[in-house]
């Protein structure tokens, strides 16, 4: 488990059902979830808010153990959440997998 808070990931391409898509996302190491997770819709960003779509984005990250090995997953250990995560989203609930 990595020693700081949060993994932070600003780009990352993940492949949902209806195809592959842009994320960005923040995963709490602490409680195994994640604070915030966006796709990229043109040139905006927006809140991934489907149970299912967040599920799979944490089920993918967790199977393939990205806290073991961050840097090839293109996240960043750090301690406080990126200003794109703000508080109020990050205190949302988020689905935990496993």
């Amino acid at each position: 488990m990595a020693s700081q808070r949060y993994l932070v990931c600003d780009h990352w391409s993940h492949i949902f059902v209806a195809g592959e898509q842009s994320t960005r996302w923040a995963l709490d190491t602490r409680s195994g979830q994640l604070r915030a997770a966006q796709v990229q819709d043109g040139i905006r960003w927006v809140d991934i808010t489907a149970a299912a779509a967040l599920s799979d984005l944490l089920e993918w990250l967790q199977d393939n153990d990205v806290e073991a090995n961050p840097n090839a997953f293109g996240a960043t250990p750090t301690d406080a959440l990126p200003d794109w995560a703000n508080a109020d989203d990050a205190e949302r609930d988020r689905p935990r997998v496993g």
